[in-house]
């Protein structure tokens, strides 16, 4: 079967895009913006880490945070500005300046798979996107030609937010992720705690910091969730439960040791912090209630294997948490609202770097 036209010409864009954007492959552009995250490599990675540790001795000296540039601004229009203050301890321009890189780094990764899903020409490519299973095989054909050509101009219209931006190193994101931590901002300690900052591809480029990491993330998990994330709280209890161990653990999981009356604990204060019930579609009221039981499942598993001693600690614990951690905090996305957010690449993840 011939390829049609409109895909013809997604595969034109698409392969333009992916060797022709000034940040691909990290050729930095002629003007000012591209330079300022090329400048700084991997051969930079401890003068950041050290910056970051400074940082963290004298929390004071750090400026204070300021609004920051809005969401629709090209990135790089807004580079340099970010990176200035990202590079002089602003929390919150360090954790946006993560998510913007971030952000870029997966459009390189989506537009390279979009690319090579375009190249194949042939009739047994993997179909995409969602095919009618009664139809033709030749219908079901064009129906994933369509599906991959719409999702082509979805991902060309994010990858503009890009344009022009040099491509960074992971090492010089994680940093970043890091500095805003140290910090205290929520966003980013979040990220950083958790190890949702470190990506499964490039985990052998990050050696020393995954070493740093293991050495601080119990604590920045701690600090997390006594201000108010009940997302690091139920990540805590996860990651000291001593249950299926032998199963693929999460990065923070493997910087603790267990401790079942602890992980106990975490999930008593997390059930205690469920919210009501909100008035929702049935689909989402359904995986609330598959995260409820999964919850009160975890919690029956450690009541039925813990001694009276270690679940008499657990409820203290628990006790302690209701009393001194700050109330659940809802994650906020700025004054931008959600359905602005949508029509803005990374949006939401960009967003709650900052309430401003």
């Amino acid at each position: 079967m011939s390829r049609r036209p409109l895909l013809f010409a997604s595969i034109a864009l698409v392969l333009a895009a992916v060797g022709g954007l000034g940040w691909w492959g990290g050729r930095a552009s002629h003007d000012a913006a591209s330079s300022d995250i090329s400048s700084t490599d991997d051969a930079d990675a401890t003068t950041t880490a050290a910056r970051a540790a400074a940082s963290a001795r004298a929390p004071a000296q750090r400026p204070p945070d300021r609004p920051l540039p809005p969401l629709d601004q090209p990135l790089r229009d807004i580079l340099p500005e970010l990176k200035r203050r990202a590079d002089a301890g602003e929390a919150a321009a360090s954790c946006r300046l993560a998510a913007e890189l971030d952000f870029c780094a997966q459009i390189r990764m989506r537009l390279a798979s979009t690319a090579e899903m375009l190249r194949d020409g042939s009739e047994s490519s993997v179909r995409f996107g969602q095919i009618d299973p009664n139809a033709t095989r030749q219908e079901q054909q064009r129906q994933s030609e369509q599906a991959l050509v719409a999702h082509s101009e979805r991902l060309l219209e994010e990858s503009a937010h890009c344009e022009s931006v040099p491509a960074s190193t992971p090492a010089q994101r994680v940093q970043y992720w890091r500095s805003a931590a140290l910090g205290g901002n929520p966003m980013a300690l979040r990220m950083y705690a958790s190890g949702n900052a470190f990506r499964q591809e490039n985990l052998l480029d990050q050696l020393e910091a995954l070493r740093l990491y293991r050495g601080e993330a119990e604590s920045m998990a701690l600090r997390a969730a006594q201000s108010g994330d009940r997302m690091m709280v139920m990540a805590l209890g996860h990651a000291y439960s001593p249950n299926n161990r032998e199963q693929r653990r999460s990065l923070l999981s493997q910087a603790v040791k267990p401790d079942g009356a602890r992980a106990l604990a975490f999930y008593l204060h997390a059930q205690a912090q469920l919210p009501a019930p909100p008035a929702t579609s049935p689909r989402n009221a359904n995986r609330q209630a598959m995260r409820d039981n999964r919850l009160t499942r975890s919690i029956r598993e450690l009541e039925t294997q813990l001694d009276p001693a270690a679940l008499a600690q657990a409820r203290q614990l628990a006790a302690d948490m209701a009393r001194d951690y700050a109330p659940p905090a809802m994650s906020s996305s700025g004054t931008t609202s959600r359905t602005e957010m949508r029509g803005i690449p990374g949006g939401i993840l960009r967003a709650q770097c900052s309430d401003d």
